[in-house]
């Protein structure tokens, strides 16, 4: 009885084991077929790489920031971290917009026949297009509390200036920089000035420039010119320019949401 029991426990794990193997394998599967897919679409496959290429750094700047005991760093990776997932958010947005538009293109040819489920699909749609709007507005909202939390973080290093080890931290913040940089180069500008959602990641990425840009260009003005507080004044004064942007953008779309016409800018 003892033995029997002893293998009915090892095939329940062995069970438990492969079904767990093939959720793995069936998830391996899915994330392939919507890289796959991603590809042939500009806009998302840009976001994602630059996802892939945020995750690095975030993993750069929170190592390096630990170890050297600094704030700058520490805090430009939880910005970065707040970045990827605006970046999730609009890939995740543009998946359902995309999804919706094919059913809607799929259905147009048929609606002369149905014309029941032609309303349906420009029903999705519509509601993909809010969609959009809407994580255009979660985004702004994400970048409002960046925003703060820098500030916030910005008073207390410039009332005790925190001791960094300047070498590292220009290396790490000028590669921060440069790859945020190449970021808002290969941007789609024309798409993001249209689309709420790819507006909402671009600031994020431009935010994360400004923030690298800023934490790079204060260790210089402390190494050459003693400055101790350049850090956080300048940190402080990107925060209100993305605190700006992020409140401009958090109008736009909630205008949208609540079926207003927005603006003209």
């Amino acid at each position: 009885e003892a033995s029997n029991a002893l293998l009915q426990h090892q095939l329940l794990e062995l069970d438990i084991f492969t079904d767990s193997f093939k959720g793995a394998l069936e998830k391996t599967h899915q994330l392939a077929k919507y890289v796959q897919h991603t590809r042939q679409e500009s806009e998302p496959w840009q976001l994602l790489n630059f996802l892939l290429v945020q995750s690095v750094v975030v993993l750069i700047e929170a190592l390096y920031g630990t170890l050297m005991d600094s704030e700058g760093l520490i805090s430009a990776s939880a910005d970065t971290i707040l970045c990827c997932v605006a970046l999730l958010i609009a890939l995740y947005s543009i998946s359902r917009s995309t999804a919706a538009a094919d059913e809607a293109q799929h259905n147009h040819i048929c609606s002369a026949e149905k014309p029941r489920k032609h309303l349906t699909a420009f029903s999705r749609t519509t509601s993909a297009q809010r969609g959009e709007s809407l994580s255009g507005f979660v985004n702004g909202i994400l970048l409002v509390f960046v925003s703060f939390l820098v500030f916030f973080e910005s008073i207390d290093r410039l009332l005790e200036p925190p001791l960094i080890e300047s070498g590292r931290v220009i290396v790490i913040s000028a590669i921060g920089s440069l790859l945020n940089g190449i970021g808002l180069l290969l941007f789609p500008n024309e798409s993001r000035r249209e689309n709420h959602n790819l507006q909402g990641a671009y600031l994020h990425i431009w935010a994360n420039t400004l923030a690298s840009t800023a934490l790079l260009v204060s260790v210089v003005l402390r190494e050459t010119l003693g400055w101790v507080q350049a850090e956080p004044v300048l940190a402080s004064t990107a925060a209100l320019i993305v605190l700006v942007a992020a409140v401009r953008l958090i109008s736009q779309t909630a205008q949208l949401l609540l079926l207003k016409a927005p603006r003209a800018s």
